[in-house]
């Protein structure tokens, strides 16, 4: 793994002589502001609370949207088992008219999703409000015309499924079980299935992370994660123990699961630590009895300035002081 570090400012650097009657020369270094974040990668998968829908009808029909969440008993998709019920009405409705039966809905709905006439929207529409009876009076209420795949409690449907449905924490929890599992493609889900049912709140993020980045969490942490997908704020639910330099960190997240819904392995970037501070290079730093200052020009000469270090960075170091400010310049040696 390896991390990345972005600053925003830097020093800039003067050369002249402050001191008066030219005891001593001395250079000088601008004081900017500096933010600076420190990122690692974290490669790792997408863990669901999910079911995957199979099935084996030829004449299936999803009527679900991709993307779509589902209310507990939504309808998903119709298995409508015989060509027949694909040609239920006895004859189509006349341009522009809505279909007046559910099997002329559920071949308007068909002509929309693969040809190219119709609006699919308007032909699931139509659909959807023959198979919840809404027939015009002196109509029979309508039945599917087949089999209702429905969903068994809230969820999230999405059209992708693949061979890893039911993965948990508890089968990437280590790097030498996450490794093995990221070393392959994602395998492809068995024949038959056509989609997932995404449910509850969270989901989770199981990545391998460098062993010094992600000694700074613990579980009960907050945690910045960015996706492909968009930025996350997540909770660290446990680190394991090192293996080869690397830990393997479950996150845990409740925003914005529809992102990730047809995601499973990602590349992530793990926001380690975000510092801002006055930057001074380091030959300005000076340090006595524990106490840290820069000298800065004064009425009489060199004075010194104390200074609280906050981090190493570059050729020097960020510091916060209530005397020095943005702007200010620093005197260096010689």
């Amino acid at each position: 793994m390896v991390l990345g570090v972005v600053a925003l400012a830097g020093a800039a650097y003067l050369a002249a002589p402050l001191l008066p009657g030219g005891a001593a020369a001395y250079r000088t270094a601008e004081v900017t502001r500096v933010s600076v974040t420190v990122t690692a990668e974290a490669e790792g998968v997408v863990l669901r609370e999910e079911q995957r829908l199979s099935s084996d009808d030829a004449y299936l029909l999803v009527t679900a949207r991709d993307g779509e969440r589902l209310a507990a008993r939504g309808r998903i998709a119709i298995e409508c088992l015989t060509a027949e019920n694909y040609a239920a009405a006895l004859g189509r409705p006349a341009d522009g008219a809505a279909p007046s039966t559910a099997g002329e809905a559920v071949i308007a709905l068909a002509e929309a999703v693969y040809g190219p006439a119709g609006s699919v929207d308007a032909a699931l529409g139509a659909l959807e409000a023959r198979l919840s009876g809404g027939e015009s009076a002196g109509q029979e209420s309508a039945e599917p015309p087949g089999n209702v795949i429905a969903a068994a409690e809230p969820g999230l449907f999405t059209l992708y499924a693949d061979g890893l449905s039911g993965l948990a924490a508890e089968d990437c929890g280590t790097p030498r079980e996450l490794s093995a599992l990221l070393a392959s493609p994602v395998p492809a889900a068995p024949e038959g299935a056509f989609g997932t049912l995404v449910t509850g709140v969270q989901w989770r993020f199981a990545a391998l992370i460098d062993e010094e980045a992600a000694s700074t969490l613990s579980a009960g942490d907050r945690a910045e994660l960015t996706l492909p997908e968009g930025e996350f704020t997540a909770r660290v639910e446990s680190v394991s123990q090192p293996e080869g330099g690397e830990r393997a960190v479950i996150f845990s997240c409740a925003e914005r699961q529809e992102l990730v819904a047809d995601v499973r392995f990602a590349a992530a970037e793990l926001l380690v630590t975000r510092s801002e501070g006055l930057f001074v290079p380091a030959e300005a730093l000076h340090e006595r009895g524990g106490e840290y200052y820069v000298l800065t020009e004064g009425p009489a000469g060199a004075e010194e300035t104390a200074v609280t270090p906050v981090c190493e960075y570059g050729s020097g170091w960020l510091v916060e002081s209530e005397a020095l400010r943005e702007g200010s310049e620093v005197l260096l040696p010689e």
